[in-house]
């Protein structure tokens, strides 16, 4: 089975981390995460080999594209 490559606007947030705990119980997702601040982020997450952070605003395209590049699924947590 491939690997899905889920996308987390907002994922320093509560409803984030709901999301992105329900997705790491899943062996085929990695997350793709974007917030303004990775250091709000639990040291497990950050550290994860499944899951990579941008950090940038709403404002930022770059980070914006950066973050949705690759992406099957984007949630929008913000």
């Amino acid at each position: 089975m491939a690997t899905m490559v889920v996308g987390i606007a907002g994922i320093t947030g509560k409803f984030a981390n709901f999301i992105l705990n329900s997705l790491l119980s899943k062996p085929n997702v990695t997350i793709r995460g974007y917030c303004r601040n990775a250091s709000k982020l639990r040291s497990n997450i950050i550290s994860s080999p499944r899951v990579s952070i941008v950090e940038g605003d709403s404002s930022d395209i770059k980070a914006t594209h950066r973050f949705v590049r690759g992406c099957d699924v984007i949630y929008a947590a913000i």
